[in-house]
């Protein structure tokens, strides 16, 4: 029993990871650089500005880092309080395109 499930858990992890989100956008993070400076923008702490040309997009649409810090918000979301100056905050409308970014 355990065996059969363990099976389908791996077939559906397998069968949901080639599902990706168009289109890439660098794979610049916040506090990195194209050229590799460790280097975080104090106006900017979550590189929002990295991702401008996402606005507009579908989230469907899209690719984001693996290791981005990201929350994504939807209307009618509810979302903690707290602030982390390095998550973006992806902000969509009700059909799920991308409408704001901001840090936090």
């Amino acid at each position: 029993m355990l065996k059969t499930f363990l099976s389908g858990v791996l077939a559906t992890m397998v069968l949901t990871s080639g599902c990706s989100r168009l289109p890439d956008v660098g794979g610049l993070l916040p506090g990195r650089s194209d050229t590799g400076d460790a280097t975080v923008d104090p106006t900017d702490p979550c590189g929002a500005q990295n991702f401008t040309a996402l606005l507009g997009s579908p989230l469907a649409a899209v690719t984001l880092p693996a290791d981005l810090n990201d929350r994504v918000l939807r209307p009618g979301d509810l979302a903690t309080t707290d602030y982390d100056p390095s998550r973006l905050n992806i902000e969509l409308d009700d059909g799920g395109t991308i409408i704001g970014l901001s840090c936090g």
